[in-house]
């Protein structure tokens, strides 16, 4: 596959919230994106992982050299299964109730908690999904273990109940750019 990273550099919004307690950089859909690359070549202790349950994707990444654990499982909110569903064109495609391909789903919690390894900086552009990846990482919210992350959130409804969510977590949005992107913070 031949393409051109989406919004190349866009991680670097996060750079400024990364320290050197966060030790592991969580991916939610990498798509054909740059994020993993950048945000390990810039802190070179951070460990990712990468979920991406569209196989194109996958293998796109792993062709642009993803740099740490990349799996196919779905992050939301059930450790289970689900559907993934192609939309109008590749970048639109998402987790939905039925499709044409099943999938298997995990949480953040499931995999990650009680103990992480370091703080989190988590990265999450799942195509609406969002809101169950974040009821999928109660207890890593609620401890602290995910320090900073950055949420993306198209819909006023999404937005309103992602900003209601954090906030109860203890979490205070840090910054707010390409009208649909938000960075949250853990408040200490």
């Amino acid at each position: 596959m031949n393409y051109i990273p989406y919004e190349t550099g866009q991680v670097r919004n996060i750079f400024p919230f990364i320290h050197r307690g966060i030790q592991q950089f969580i991916l939610g859909g990498p798509a054909d994106g740059d994020e993993a690359q950048l945000l390990c070549k810039e802190f070179p202790w951070i460990k990712a992982t990468g979920f991406e349950p569209n196989l194109q994707w996958y293998e796109y990444q792993r062709s642009a050299d993803f740099p740490g654990e990349l799996r196919t499982e779905a992050l939301l909110d059930v450790v289970g299964e689900s559907y993934f569903t192609e939309g109008s064109n590749l970048r639109s495609s998402r987790v939905a109730d039925e499709g044409a391909q099943a999938i298997k789903t995990v949480t953040l919690d499931s995999l990650f908690a009680p103990a992480p390894v370091g703080s989190i900086a988590l990265w999450i552009d799942i195509e609406h999904s969002e809101m169950k990846a974040l009821r999928g990482a109660d207890t890593l919210l609620n401890d602290g273990s995910i320090d900073v992350l950055m949420v993306e959130a198209m819909y006023e409804e999404e937005v309103i109940a992602i900003r209601a969510h954090m906030d109860l977590k203890g979490y205070k949005e840090v910054l707010f750019y390409n009208s649909h992107d938000y960075i949250f913070q853990k408040q200490r």
